[in-house]
C-alpha cells in the first residue's frame, strides 16, 4: 500500500521547494494519522507499511524524499535495518525514527547511523511539523 497525499502550501511565504516525507509503519491508523497531520502542515507525504516498501520506494526515487520517518518494529524489515541500507546507499534526507520500544542498546545503534531523531510513541503528531521543519531548513 502506498498512499500519497498532498496539499496547497498554506500561505505565499511558503517555501519554494515542498518538503517530501515517507513515512513507514505497519500500523495502518497511525499511517492515516501521520498523513492527514503533515498533510495539513503544507508537506507531501507517502506512506508505506513497512521498511521494505519504503526502502523499494528510495530506490525507485532516490532523490525524491527530504525526510524519512519510520517505525523501529516492523514485520518485512526493521527501521533499523532500513536506516543501515540508507546510509550505505548515501541517502541525502533526514531520518526520524518513532518506536515504542527504544531501548539503550537500540537508541544506540541508530545514533551510530546518525539518526536525525529518535522520538518514543506516543508522538504528538503536532509537534512532528516543526521539528521536520527545524530539519529541512537548508532545504528552502
Amino acid at each position: 500500500m502506498n498512499d500519497r497525499a498532498s496539499a496547497s502550501p498554506a500561505s505565499a511565504d511558503a517555501a519554494p521547494v515542498r518538503v517530501q516525507v515517507l513515512y513507514a509503519d505497519d500500523v495502518r491508523e497511525l499511517r492515516q494519522l501521520m498523513r492527514h497531520a503533515l498533510t495539513v502542515a503544507g508537506f507531501a507525504i507517502t506512506c508505506v507499511p513497512d521498511g521494505a516498501d519504503a526502502w523499494a520506494e528510495i530506490q525507485r526515487h532516490p532523490a525524491q524524499y527530504h525526510v524519512l520517518i519510520t517505525d523501529h518494529h516492523m514485520p518485512q524489515m526493521s527501521g533499523l535495518e532500513l536506516v543501515r541500507r540508507l546510509r550505505q546507499s548515501d541517502f541525502a534526507g533526514r531520518i526520524i525514527v518513532i518506536s515504542s520500544e527504544l531501548g539503550e542498546s537500540t537508541d544506540l545503534a541508530y545514533h551510530e547511523l546518525n539518526v536525525d531523531a529518535l522520538l518514543k510513541k506516543p508522538v504528538k503528531f503536532t509537534q512532528l511539523p516543526d521539528l521536520i521543519r527545524r530539519l529541512t531548513a537548508a532545504c528552502r
